[in-house]
């Protein structure tokens, strides 16, 4: 199914194939736990790695859920994989895009 990797290291949004299997996330994101941020509108969540602030390596970068000022903007750190999800809590392919979260995206911890 198709997923979305951000990648703040290379600076890079691109699609993955994510077979469902959840020992890929280890993969993708390169961690050893993870944990989902929900995304407030749709059902996508985004995947990342749960120690990520206690790695010395750290790249991060803003998600901005929508353009309205009252929406709240969230900084992460690391990798992160974007998958949908069904009513079930299954993994569904993404029904975002990959221009649409570069549109969402700033690079770097802002303050």
């Amino acid at each position: 199914m198709r997923a979305i990797l951000i990648d703040p290291f290379a600076r890079e949004i691109k699609e993955v194939d994510y077979d469902g299997d959840y020992k890929k996330i280890y993969d993708l994101i390169d961690c050893t736990t993870f944990d989902v941020v929900s995304v407030p509108s749709g059902n996508d969540g985004i995947y990342v790695d749960d120690e990520g602030l206690y790695k010395t390596k750290q790249a991060w970068f803003t998600y901005r859920f929508n353009a309205h000022p009252m929406h709240k903007n969230i900084q992460l750190v690391n990798k992160a994989l974007v998958v949908g999800c069904d009513e079930n809590g299954d993994s569904t392919e993404t029904t975002d895009t990959v221009n649409a979260i570069k549109g969402r995206i700033t690079w770097g911890f802002v303050h």
